[in-house]
């Protein structure tokens, strides 16, 4: 006799096959989160396990009694726009969904600052009714999102929120890789495993599909899908309308899907390949100008792949019933028909979103990019570098990163020299901001190697302050070779706050190596050439070098001075950054001269800036000061 699958029954609850296990568990923590104890559900299983079915059940719970329930979807291409599914909530709860995002690209404090905001923004919307936050696909989520996850799980325990995250297993994306191990650390998150059917399932679902429900059957069955809940329906459904034989039994949903392609009509196929080119979800305003229809004329078209079990409706979009029914749909065009869908898909995007393509840029990028063999290299290069431009500009630096790398693959015809650099050295500043010092490396040499063939000296600048000092050596070799490399060639005359900056990173790098001897004329040089270009981030930058010359007692005076010239430049420039500098340097300055008091009347000039640049990099620096203060008052 067979044994049960863990977490399987034999019955049908709520309409749903199985899972009473898991349902009993969300009914438990949905109870517990309505009433003031949050928590995020991590619901774990492979492709067709029935997560989302899973989701629906909750979505049906919690919407029956009373709790409001809002969907965020992840796409299953690569692109998205960053904050995507939070996006998506925060429309549907009626909030801004670009809260936050009016931040400084340059700093990666600010994508924490962001995540923080919208993680507050969740909690605060579920203190009335309690809510229920879906997260489908999460496996597919961008970094940031994730980010705001991870930050929620610190701040859910508190609210009337139940987050549930749906996820793969099977070869998780690098950024879900990252942020999981913080994630299931968190005593606020649950992991829920989702397993496959055992034969009293499979019966159970082939019976509910009308299909035979032969214990003959049944194990045949449970043999070709391994018990996984969407093949079992699949097989059912090819079973119950005939395409499906004992003897030679479809082996995939590639398969299953292929045989119910063929039992359509033909102008139902080429509107629901055309859907499959879009995405799992798709606008029916694109899809029908890529077939070249009006809009009205394709309402058949969809009911008919609804009723075989094709597609389903969202709202006032519409959505394959699995991201592996899509695969199949996709996977059944041939070159020429992809190649010209792709094409459709794009103009039609292009022309619908016209007015507003931020959201867009990455599905842009990714058709343009499908179409690059075919003589479309140059066009899928522009887009993929705007795309990448506005991923930054929205903080996901990773997404940045990735797009302006695939831009430059496309070599033909090639970039000039000039233009390379620049895209390269964009590229170095993205994979810095996210964490990849050996990717930023990678970056700044070939974006140093494109200025020379450009001959511009300029530019060889701006690729070696793409590199800047890190506690590791080799790296730090590189850095130091390219400022060399790019103030030779600026030579000793005009060029001063290229020069001063470059000046400035070389000190920091002697500073790393304990060159003080080079640090003290290094840093002093730069700032005077910063005080001659006049030009604010030349003067930022030579403050900093400076204020490393200058250690110990025996530099109090002058690091008391830095501090000053350095708030005053931030109150000029409104630099809220810099004015948290300029405060630390004046607290420490103070405490090193025995004048705690004053030191401590100066704490709460530093917890304003601290505030308005946000993150937990800058909480730190102000907890630290506060925490050596009060050390040394004996507190």
């Amino acid at each position: 006799m067979d044994s049960p699958t863990q977490g399987a029954v034999h019955v049908i609850d709520g309409g749903i096959v199985g899972r009473r296990r898991e349902l009993d568990a969300l009914r438990s923590w949905l109870a517990a989160a309505t009433a003031g104890e949050g928590r995020i559900v991590l619901c774990v299983g492979e492709p067709g396990i029935g997560k989302t079915r899973l989701a629906q059940e909750l979505a049906g719970m919690a919407l029956a009694g009373g709790t409001t329930v809002v969907w965020g979807r992840c796409t299953e291409t690569e692109g998205a726009p960053a904050f995507r599914p939070w996006r998506q909530v925060l429309r549907s709860l009626g909030l801004d969904p670009d809260l936050g995002l009016d931040a400084d690209v340059t700093s990666p404090e600010d994508r924490f600052r962001v995540c923080d905001d919208l993680a507050e923004a969740v909690c605060g919307a579920a203190d009335l009714t309690g809510l229920v936050v879906v997260l489908d696909d999460i496996h597919w989520a961008d970094e940031p999102s994730l980010l705001v996850l991870r930050n929620l799980a610190e701040q859910i325990s508190a609210a009337r929120l139940l987050c549930f995250a749906a996820l793969r297993d099977v070869e998780p994306a690098s950024a879900l890789r990252r942020v999981l191990p913080d994630l299931l650390r968190s005593p606020a998150v649950e992991r829920l495993d989702l397993r496959g059917f055992g034969l009293a399932e499979v019966r159970e679902q082939l019976s509910k599909a009308g299909a035979s429900g032969s214990e003959v059957d049944a194990r045949a069955v449970l043999d070709v899908t391994g018990g996984n809940p969407l093949f079992v329906r699949e097989v059912a459904r090819a079973m119950a309308d005939g395409t499906w034989t004992p003897d030679r039994p479809p082996r995939t949903v590639l398969d299953v899907v292929g045989a119910r392609l063929d039992r359509v009509t033909d102008d139902c196929r080429r509107f629901v390949q055309a859907a499959a080119v879009v995405g799992r979800e798709f606008s029916l305003a694109i899809v029908a100008p890529a077939v070249g229809r009006p809009v009205a004329t394709c309402f058949p078209l969809i009911d008919e792949a609804v009723a075989h079990g094709l597609l389903d409706r969202v709202g006032d979009d519409y959505r394959f019933v699995h991201a592996l029914i899509r695969d199949a749909v996709e996977a059944s065009l041939a070159t020429a028909d992809r190649v010209a869908l792709h094409r459709a898909v794009a103009e039609a995007t292009e022309l619908l979103f016209v007015g507003d393509l931020s959201e867009h840029l990455c599905d842009l990028a990714r058709h343009w990019a499908a179409l690059a063999p075919y003589g479309e290299a140059a066009i899928a290069r522009a887009w993929a570098i705007r795309a990448a431009e506005d991923a930054v500009q929205r903080l996901d630096y990773e997404e940045g990163f990735r797009q302006y790398r695939a831009g430059l693959a496309f070599d033909a015809p090639p970039l000039p020299d000039a233009e390379r650099c620049r895209v390269l050295v964009a590229l170095g500043r993205a994979a810095y901001f996210a964490g990849d010092v050996h990717g930023c490396e990678d970056a700044a040499a070939m974006a140093a190697t494109a200025a020379r063939a450009a001959q511009s000296p300029e530019l060889m600048g701006e690729a070696a302050l793409v590199l800047e000092a890190v506690p590791e050596p080799g790296v730090n070799a590189v850095a130091k070779q390219l400022c060399e490399d790019a103030l030779a060639a600026l030579g000793d005359a005009g060029h001063e706050a290229m020069r001063a900056r470059l000046l400035a990173q070389r000190s920091h790098l002697a500073f790393y190596d304990g060159e003080q001897d080079r640090v003290e004329s290094l840093s002093t040089t730069a700032l005077v050439l910063a005080r001659a270009s006049r030009q604010d981030q030349a003067l930022i930058d030579a403050l900093h070098a400076r204020k490393e010359a200058c250690p110990g007692p025996t530099g109090r005076a002058e690091r008391m001075l830095l501090a000053t010239e350095m708030l005053a430049l931030a109150e000029r420039t409104r630099n809220p950054r810099a004015a948290m500098w300029g405060e630390l340097w004046r607290i420490a300055a103070l405490m090193e001269g025995g004048q705690l008091v004053a030191a401590a009347e100066e704490l709460p000039a530093l917890q304003a800036t601290v505030n308005q640049v946000g993150g937990p990099v800058s909480a730190w620096h102000h907890d630290q000061v506060a925490a050596c203060i009060a050390l040394a008052q004996g507190r």
